[in-house]
């Protein structure tokens, strides 16, 4: 029997040696000295423990051996003295539930669920060899390669938990772990979904209550507005993380809980550094951290497309060639939308595809003019085609007019002839316009 079935009637390139500056390790014991509810060879069914790793306010996590095959895993038991909190049983057999159905490469695999002979449940997770991330970042910083690799992974991941209605609420370098593997980029899972919002189950969290992590809250979380606790708000956190990877500090110029919560809620980030040298991806990630939901990209996913693309753009991450990578495709987005909605995004994604597939090449000098021309007629095409849809077409030209104004002031535009640059001046005429068609429905 799947463990989902089970579940579901029992629940109602090389690093920088540098240390990064206000990202202090977690203040925690080293694994070899934690001592658990436990001790080390104790029997959990099939599982022989042989330490603990940690202890948190729900329970002890172990490592572990399974005696029949020598399988290492990860062995989560829930505390005594939460076993009198009907919440905390509730939320650990949540956890369990929604880990047997988000079944993604970039989130930590369940493998069992079970009960102690007194009645408390635990957890068996597959072992992760490596660290997390808060523990490298105390100590080391990444490329911008890198950073990417590590967003667009923990965004993949995400968006699976999204398209079944969970939220994760809990994002932070702790809970992302970083595993090498020899001659292939580091892969990265997400772990811990003990405080999640999941669609399916009842609602757990009382209104006002705050509940996450005060460095990685969203304005929503941190105000308690637990109804509008969704997907945006992983992004909220994504972006904050994505900051401090690239800044090595985080956005808010303060220190106590009580402060970051202020900042989080009332002030904008800081730059992302004094010589402008972020640009545009300063401006993606800011849209990502807007305090309205609403403002933020629509999907976890159009934020990590929109994230490398500004890389790219401002010359921080090599364009890929075509024989390196696919051209970009359609992805699912995490938000709940209309069919006509979906429609037009498709339709508008596709058109952007095909003109960052262009853009992403190989270039020659003698074709850059009619590659360039190419690209600005694929934008003026999407703001077309939503010509007779007055809902969206400010987003499409003002994405459109984004994209030329990038593409003016990258690698492209600086050895073009004078004949390209005219066309980009009469392209960029033409993307304003339907702004202003946008602005008078």
């Amino acid at each position: 029997m799947e463990l989902e079935e089970s579940f579901s009637e029992a629940m109602p390139s090389e690093s920088v040696t540098r240390a990064i500056r206000n990202a202090a390790p977690t203040a925690s014991t080293p694994a070899h000295s934690q001592i658990g509810e436990l001790a080390a060879g104790s029997m959990l069914g099939g599982y022989r423990l042989n330490r603990c790793l940690g202890r948190g306010g729900m329970g002890d996590v172990h490592a572990a051996t399974h005696a029949q095959t020598s399988r290492e895993v990860v062995v989560k038991v829930l505390s005594t003295e939460m076993m009198v909190n009907d919440e905390a049983i509730v939320r650990f057999r949540q956890e369990a539930a929604v880990m047997a159905r988000i079944k993604h490469p970039n989130v930590v695999r369940l493998l069992d669920f079970n009960f102690m002979s007194d009645g408390r449940p635990y957890l068996v997770m597959e072992y992760l060899p490596g660290e997390n991330l808060g523990e490298i970042l105390a100590t080391r910083s990444f490329t911008v390669p890198q950073v990417s690799a590590i967003i667009n992974q923990v965004a993949a991941a995400l968006d699976a938990a999204h398209q079944l209605g969970v939220v994760h609420r809990d994002l932070k370098p702790e809970n992302i772990m970083v595993v090498p593997r020899a001659g292939q980029r580091d892969l990265i899972k997400v772990i811990d979904f003990g405080i999640c919002k999941a669609r399916r189950f009842n609602h757990l969290t009382s209104k006002g209550t705050v509940m996450g992590t005060p460095e990685f809250m969203s304005p929503e979380q941190a105000q308690g507005r637990h109804e509008e606790v969704e997907a945006p708000s992983d992004q909220f956190a994504l972006a904050v993380i994505a900051y401090l990877m690239l800044a090595g500090r985080m956005p808010w110029a303060a220190s106590t809980a009580e402060e970051i919560l202020h900042c989080v809620v009332h002030k904008y980030p800081l730059a992302l550094s004094d010589d402008g040298q972020y640009g545009a991806v300063e401006a993606v990630l800011f849209r990502a951290m807007a305090k309205a939901p609403g403002e933020r990209y629509r999907s976890i996913l159009a934020f990590s497309r929109a994230f490398d693309l500004a890389l790219i753009q401002t010359g921080l991450l090599p364009a890929p060639f075509e024989e390196d990578a696919p051209p970009p495709a359609r992805l699912p987005a995490s938000g709940v939308r209309g069919d006509d909605q979906g429609d037009e995004d498709d339709q508008d994604d596709q058109i952007m595809a095909r003109g960052l597939e262009i853009l992403n090449r190989p270039r020659r000098r003698g074709t850059q003019v009619g590659r360039a021309a190419v690209v600005a007629a694929a934008l003026m095409l999407g703001g077309y085609l939503g010509v007779n849809h007055g809902a969206v077409i400010r987003e499409r030209a003002r994405r459109g007019l984004t994209e030329l104004q990038l593409l003016a002031h990258g690698p492209v535009a600086r050895r073009a002839m004078e004949g390209e640059k005219r066309m980009m001046s009469r392209a960029s005429q033409n993307a304003k316009a339907y702004l202003s068609m946008g602005t008078n429905p």
